[in-house]
Order: C-alpha cells, then sequence, then structure tokens
C-alpha cells in the first residue's frame, strides 16, 4: 500500500503536475514507482475513459532520473505526441495517458505530494465504485467512441475486414445516438433538420445532404441543407426521376456512380447534373411518402455501402417520426389557441348577452313603474303652493325648494334610466352659470341625506368660473359621486367628504375626494362599464356610466383616482372655452 505524505524542499528532483481533468494542478514526486490508471488501487488514480485500467508507471533510478513505461495499455502512452513503451522524461516534457495530460517539472521547494511504499501491497478483492466519475455520454462525440473501445486511427489502418464492419456498425451506432439527442433538443422543425444533416454528412462522406418534402400539393419543397462547413446557402437541384423513384418505390437508394446507373442513366435531369453519387431514403408518415432523405456527392464513390445505406434508412425512419411528433405538438398548440380564443369570444358574448337582458330588463321596469312612481310623486306637488303661500319665510322657502328638487331629480332619474336602456338621445339645455352657484346648491341638496350627514362634508372653492353647461345635468352627476363617496366612508372612523372647485390648464375641474376604503387597482378600470357595481345587490352599475356620458357631452372628462386603504377621488374636467357643445347626445 501507498500512502501520500507532504515533503518540503526536494532539491532538483523532477516531479510531475497534472494539467486537466481530475488531475489538474497535483504534484507527484517520490522515490518508489507510481503506477497510474483508471484502477482504484493505482498510486495515481485518474477518472479517464481512455485509459486503461494500469495505464502506465512512472519511476526514478538510482541517479533520481525520471522515466514512464507503458503497461500494455489498450490506447497508448505518449510523450510530446510520440506514442512510447518506456523513455526517459525530461523538464518540460508533456506525457499524455488516455486524455490525461502531465507536465514534467523541476520540484520549486513548494509543498508536493510524495507517494511512499510504508507496507508491501496487498491484492483487494472489492473494487470501489462510489466515487468513480463515469464518462458523460451528452459530451461524447463519434471519435470517443472509437477512442473508448480502442480503435485508434492507426488500428484502424491494420484492422481486416471483419474488424472494420464493427468499425463501421460502431460508428453508425455513436452517429445514431448523437442523431437522436439532436431530434430532442429541438422544437422547431427547421433547426432540428440542421443539426442531423451536420452530423449525418460526416458519416458516409459527402459534399452535400439535404431534407425535401412534399407540400399540400404533392411538391417538393426544400426544408434543410447542409455541406460540410454546415452552410445552408447552397442551391439544390432535385431529379424528378430519382424523386419519383424514391418516393413511389418507397425504398432507399444507393448510386455510387448515379450517371452510369441503369435505373436513372436515361433521365435528361441527371446527366446534366453534376452529382456522380447519391444516397437517398424516403421520408414516410403513416404509410404514405412525404419526403426524401439525400446526401450527394460531386465524385463518384465506390466505398459507399450497403451499410451506409442502412444508416440513412434509419435516419429517415427516425425524421419521420419526429417531423410528425413536431408537426402534431404545433397543430395541438395552435388548436389550444384557438380554443383559448373561442372561449374568449363565447365568455365576452355571454357578458354582451348579459348586459343585453339586464340593460332590457332595466328598461321595462323603468317604463312600469314611471307612472306609478308620478303618481305616487303628486303630492310634492304641494311644494309650489306652501311656497307661494309663505314668500317671507326664508325657511319654508328653503326646503320647499329642496322638496321641488328631489322630486323633479327623481322623474328625471326614471325617465334617464329609461332613455339609457332604449339607447335613446336626450335634448341638453346648455347655459352660462356660475360653478359655486352650482355646486353650493347640490351641497344643501344633498345635506338631507342621512348617510352624507354622518360624514364631515366640506366644500373648497378656489375659483369661480362661467361654465356653459346644462345644470339638472351637472348636479345630477355631482349628486352621485357625492352620495358614491358617503358610500365608501361608511365604515371609517372619521368619515371625510371634500368637494374642491379650481381650474387648471383651460378645465374647471370639480374633485370629489373620501377618506374611504378605496378602489382595488385591478376594478379601477372597470368602474365605468355599464352594469359594473362594488356595491352588491345594492347597485345598478349605472350611475357612473350615465355620469361620463353627461361630463362627454360637456366636452369633458371624468376621472377617477384611488388608493386601496386610504380613499377615492373623482375629478369632473369641463373645458372653460369648448368650441361646440353637443345639444343632444345619446344616454
Amino acid at each position: 500500500m501507498k500512502v501520500t505524505r507532504w515533503r518540503q524542499k526536494m532539491g532538483n528532483q523532477l516531479c510531475i503536475k497534472g494539467l486537466n481533468k481530475d488531475q489538474k494542478d497535483r504534484t507527484y514526486t517520490g522515490h518508489d514507482p507510481l503506477i497510474v490508471g483508471r484502477s482504484r488501487s493505482c498510486d495515481i488514480f485518474i477518472a479517464d475513459v481512455r485509459s486503461s485500467r494500469q495505464q502506465a508507471r512512472f519511476f526514478w533510478n538510482e541517479r533520481e532520473q525520471l522515466f514512464v513505461e507503458d503497461l500494455g495499455s489498450l490506447n497508448g502512452s505518449f510523450v510530446n505526441g510520440v506514442q512510447i513503451e518506456r523513455t526517459r522524461l525530461h523538464e518540460g516534457d508533456i506525457v499524455r495517458l488516455g486524455s490525461t495530460d502531465f507536465k514534467v517539472q523541476r520540484v520549486d521547494n513548494k509543498e508536493v505530494q510524495v507517494v511512499e511504499s510504508i507496507f508491501p501491497q496487498k491484492t483487494t478483492m472489492v473494487k470501489q465504485m462510489a466515487q468513480l466519475s463515469m464518462p458523460s455520454l451528452e459530451t461524447m462525440h463519434v471519435h470517443d467512441y472509437f477512442e473508448a473501445i480502442g480503435v485508434t486511427e492507426k488500428l484502424q489502418n491494420e484492422m481486416p475486414q471483419e474488424q472494420h464492419e464493427l468499425h463501421r456498425q460502431t460508428r453508425n451506432f455513436a452517429t445514431l445516438f448523437e442523431i437522436s439527442k439532436a431530434m430532442h433538443r429541438e422544437d422547431d422543425i427547421s433547426s432540428m433538420l440542421d443539426g442531423v444533416l451536420d452530423l449525418l454528412i460526416k458519416v458516409p462522406g459527402g459534399d452535400l445532404a439535404y431534407v425535401v418534402m412534399l407540400d399540400e400539393r404533392e411538391v417538393l419543397q426544400t426544408k434543410a441543407v447542409r455541406n460540410k462547413r454546415g452552410e445552408t446557402n447552397q442551391k439544390v437541384s432535385i431529379s424528378s426521376t430519382l424523386a419519383n423513384y424514391v418516393l413511389n418505390e418507397q425504398c432507399g437508394v444507393i448510386a455510387p456512380d448515379l450517371q452510369n446507373d441503369e435505373r436513372f442513366n436515361s433521365s435528361q435531369s441527371i446527366l446534366m447534373s453534376l452529382t456522380a453519387s447519391v444516397l437517398a431514403a424516403p421520408i414516410i408518415i403513416e404509410e404514405q411518402s412525404r419526403g426524401i432523405l439525400a446526401i450527394l456527392a460531386e465524385d463518384s464513390d465506390p466505398d459507399v455501402q450497403e451499410a451506409d445505406l442502412e444508416l440513412l434508412c434509419i435516419v429517415a425512419g427516425l425524421l419521420a417520426r419526429t417531423i410528425q411528433n413536431l408537426e402534431l405538438q404545433g397543430q395541438r398548440e395552435q388548436y389550444l389557441r384557438e380554443l383559448e380564443s373561442a372561449n374568449r369570444k363565447i365568455l365576452e358574448t355571454q357578458e354582451q348577452l348579459l348586459k343585453s337582458e339586464k340593460m332590457a330588463a332595466i328598461g321595462r321596469l323603468s317604463s312600469g313603474v314611471i307612472h306609478e312612481v308620478k303618481n305616487h310623486l303628486s303630492p310634492l306637488m304641494l311644494a309650489d303652493f306652501v311656497a307661494e303661500q309663505y314668500p317671507e319665510d326664508e325657511d319654508i322657502q328653503e326646503m320647499t325648494e329642496m322638496v321641488i328638487e328631489a322630486r323633479r331629480r327623481i322623474l328625471d332619474l326614471v325617465d334617464e334610466i329609461r332613455m339609457f336602456a332604449r339607447g335613446d338621445t336626450r335634448q341638453y339645455n346648455m347655459l352660462a352659470h356660475e360653478l359655486k352657484e352650482v355646486v353650493e346648491k347640490v351641497i344643501r341638496f344633498v345635506s338631507c341625506d342621512a348617510k352624507v350627514r354622518r360624514a364631515r362634508l366640506t366644500y373648497t372653492c378656489d375659483d369661480n368660473p362661467q361654465l356653459i353647461m346644462d345644470t339638472d345635468r351637472l348636479r345630477q352627476v355631482l349628486i352621485n359621486l357625492i352620495q358614491n363617496a358617503a358610500d365608501a366612508v361608511e365604515d371609517s372612523l372619521e368619515p371625510t367628504i371634500n368637494v374642491r372647485t379650481y381650474t387648471n390648464a383651460g378645465y374647471a375641474c370639480i374633485a370629489v375626494k373620501d377618506n374611504g376604503i378605496g378602489i382595488p387597482k385591478e376594478l379601477i378600470r372597470r368602474v365605468f362599464d355599464p352594469l359594473f357595481t362594488t356595491k352588491g345587490e345594492n347597485g345598478l352599475g349605472l350611475g357612473l356610466d350615465i355620469c361620463r356620458r353627461i361630463v362627454k357631452a360637456h366636452k369633458g372628462e371624468l376621472l377617477c383616482s384611488s388608493v386601496e386603504g386610504e380613499g377615492t377621488m373623482f375629478t369632473i374636467m369641463i373645458p372653460l372655452n369648448p368650441t361646440e357643445l353637443d345639444m343632444g347626445t345619446t344616454l
């Protein structure tokens, strides 16, 4: 058994330093021989699939000269790129064992690993596997497979025919493995085909590889073209005679000398083409020929064999299944998109139908009750008589004015809902009025509302412009906003509603702000939608939509801003100098 000790100041003795893999930056020296290999029993274990279990031996002679000796390894040991059996090493030499490199250098008085024998080595019957680093198939390439089984370039040239066939089959297996990885790596058909052709063209050898597929008109269309350099801008001239043969017979074609092939030498397109040899296989999907996979060469290639055609046919079969799966995946994704779109349209249509049905029901209801409402409001007509009887009493005048205003508002509201449901046009009475006067009348009117009285209602007048407006309609908007604010602050400890008038950038503004619960961000954009309400069964969802229509008839805007948990503010903006005003609008 050998153990690693630390030794300092080794003088000028040569040592070996790992340059890559798991031996990178590890330095070894000593006096006893060091066996290197893939076995855990070796003095220096290397997790290298290309090395043998006992690859080579480093040893020092009595004059402390360093030697390396190959132990009959499968892939050989190399010094400075030359295969050796046994040789002396000098400073700067590079030793390659498998695919692991070591460099010979002088000990520089730094700590190095010294491997010494402290008692005789005993044979172990247990092979340690827990920490064995296995090769990664994901990173291996074709030449890796050959070297892994000991098929070096030199050995290939010395192989008898049977071994050449084994080598060819191994090559095809390795190629199929990498092609299979390429097929599963891409979701796009074009990218997948490029990757497959790049791998395939290197195996049988050729100048050009391509895939053509039949379109819906049964015309062959080029899907992918790759040459040996991986370029795709080369044009492909497809012989109709060859293509029809492959597609109709559903069999592969091998033609090492295409120009003199009896099957195709009567074809003018083949005689005029530059193609000298060809391998072609049909791409068959659900028993129907859908395309062709082919490899072309500009020179005759008598070395092309049936095994190459077998490989091409296998790849064509894999391509058929992969293309079909990718097409089905694309169709499924398209169906899902169409289904989602159709479902969205159904929901939108259903929502519109529900809205239309609600509007129709509201219209029928308003038409049915308007007569009854007018009858029940008849006693309020006495307010006019009372006002005439006590013209000097200011309190009675104010009270009767509020009663008359309430009666008119009820009648207008019912009539407005009916017109809204029918889509009729309402005429507006646009006259010049002072904004402050209109707002103050609204403040007095809503002060009789029990919910409004519960809150502290304040009014701030920064500016008092004169506006062209329909005072009845504008009062209706302002009353609705204040009552909505009263509903919002119902659960507040100190409910507050502030009304403020001011001018800004050519607009007269009326802001109604509360300190209520606020409106969630995702619902703010819907507050003006017809029939949308946050009041549950207590609201119809018509108030704000009607308010916005009235403000738009004044060429203005109704804006909403809210912070959830802090409150909401609605702002009416009406231009100070409108160019045109609608005398009638659709509600």
